[in-house]
């Protein structure tokens, strides 16, 4: 399939021309995959609560998935129902809590 090239028998110019090649390939791929989940990823699916937190917050500043549940029972975000599931869109709580959250300076 794919060649294999042994980079221990490689002098330097060598390694610096091979990084030279496949950088802007991998700067472009990357490029491509950041774009294609920022309009086609989970910021638009419906995901349950747990999901929303994984997605909205890092794990060193997320909120508890109680905190989630009161925000919803006091219908501070949007949420939806569909039967007896309860799904979020990222993108949507994320533009609710920025717009009805912020703290404008004086």
């Amino acid at each position: 399939m794919g060649q294999h090239v042994k980079t221990s028998s490689m002098n330097e110019n060598d390694r610096q021309e091979i990084i030279a090649l496949i950088e802007p390939l991998f700067r472009r791929i990357i490029r491509e995959e950041i774009a294609r989940l920022g309009e086609h990823g989970n910021m638009k699916q419906f995901v349950k609560a747990e999901d929303l937190l994984k997605i909205l917050w890092p794990e060193s500043s997320r909120p508890t998935l109680r905190w989630l549940r009161d925000q919803q029972k006091a219908r501070k975000i949007p949420w939806i129902k569909s039967s007896r599931f309860v799904f979020f869109q990222p993108e949507m709580v994320m533009e609710h809590l920025k717009n009805n959250n912020l703290v404008k300076p004086r």
